[in-house]
């Protein structure tokens, strides 16, 4: 396979631990999944599933101490992150990666003004001189649509709206032109029109920069709005991956069906909830993880082994000991 047509990012068995007083407790496992270049992928699911915990260790951001890296691989063009130095973390984040968090008022430092804040990635990666740095800044703000960009340059985090401090983030992010993006629910905290305006900002900062984005989000309209491919991820594992459209028209798992029917009603009818929670990790059921919650489980799903993934010729996976078209007969002797 050419370097062109490879993947960018690679995500392969990974397996993240936690330190409980119990000692190290996993809590995802075998999570496994590739981000094309230029591509959207979005990771769902309900809180608690791991997908935030996932997205902070592809650039290596977990907690040290209380979170590791108990097995797995992450690659970026080729480039296995995990065997890099301390210092080769510093030269690929910002520069190769970079990361948008939920809530841009604790990510932003207050005692600087933004453009200080973008400029510093810039000195750092680009060796841009402060005055060269500043420019640039300036340039970024206008980029990502804060009015004004010369004069607000000079402002403080608390100065702006909940909007403008994410885009402040994503110009903090796009400053030097990485090639993958992950971005954590960086719409959670804000209204529906400013939500629109930042999907609608990072498309089009992925189409300008050809940058990959990796989308952590429970919110399906949002993966209806940007997503190329889903990734469903519960109680840890990776459980469906699909274009978006299979996803949305037709899901194979039925945590995917659960999560779209609790979002989309059926014409007429009520809005469905999925009864129970995702497991605590020290407590995971035996068998299919989803079991206890699932309309179709058979005592079948309720044995070990765990349930491995299933492949489809369309390149779709999901993690069910039935195809599509069985839960469809099990639910109709229902």
């Amino acid at each position: 396979m050419s370097a062109s047509t490879a993947p960018l990012l690679t995500v392969q068995n990974l397996t993240v631990e936690v330190r409980t007083h119990t000692g190290w407790t996993a809590i995802t496992r075998d999570v496994s999944f590739q981000v094309d270049r230029g591509e959207t992928v979005c990771l769902v699911g309900e809180s608690g599933c791991g997908k935030s915990t996932t997205a902070l260790a592809i650039p290596g951001l977990l907690p040290e101490g209380s979170a590791r890296i108990a097995n797995g691989t992450v690659t970026l063009d080729g480039q296995d992150l995990y065997r890099l130095s301390r210092r080769g973390w510093e030269d690929i984040r910002g520069e190769q990666i970079s990361m948008i968090f939920q809530e841009p008022m604790t990510s932003l430092h207050p005692a600087f003004p933004v453009g200080a804040q973008i400029a510093e990635s810039l000195r750092r990666h680009r060796g841009l001189s402060r005055r060269a740095a500043h420019r640039r800044a300036i340039e970024l703000l206008d980029l990502v649509g804060v009015p004004d960009a010369a004069r607000r340059v000079h402002a403080y985090p608390h100065e702006f709206s909940g909007g403008m401090r994410q885009r402040v983030l994503i110009a903090i992010a796009l400053a030097c032109e990485p090639r993958l993006l992950v971005a954590d629910e960086p719409t959670t905290a804000l209204d529906v029109t400013v939500q629109a305006q930042i999907l609608d900002l990072l498309q089009d900062m992925r189409d300008q920069f050809g940058l990959a984005i990796l989308l952590v989000t429970h919110d399906l309209g949002v993966v209806a709005e940007v997503a190329d491919r889903v990734v469903v991820m519960y109680a840890g594992e990776v459980v469906e991956q699909a274009p978006v459209r299979d996803f949305l028209h037709h899901p194979a798992h039925p945590y995917s069906q659960a999560l779209i029917a609790a979002a989309i009603p059926e014409p007429g009818g009520e809005l469905a909830w999925i009864p129970g929670a995702p497991p605590l990790p020290e407590a995971m059921p035996s068998g299919c993880r989803f079991h206890p919650r699932c309309r179709y489980a058979t005592p079948e799903c309720r044995q070990p082994p765990e349930v491995p993934l299933r492949s489809e010729p369309t390149g779709r996976t999901y993690r069910c000991r039935f195809a599509p078209t069985e839960l469809d007969a099990l639910a109709g002797r229902r």
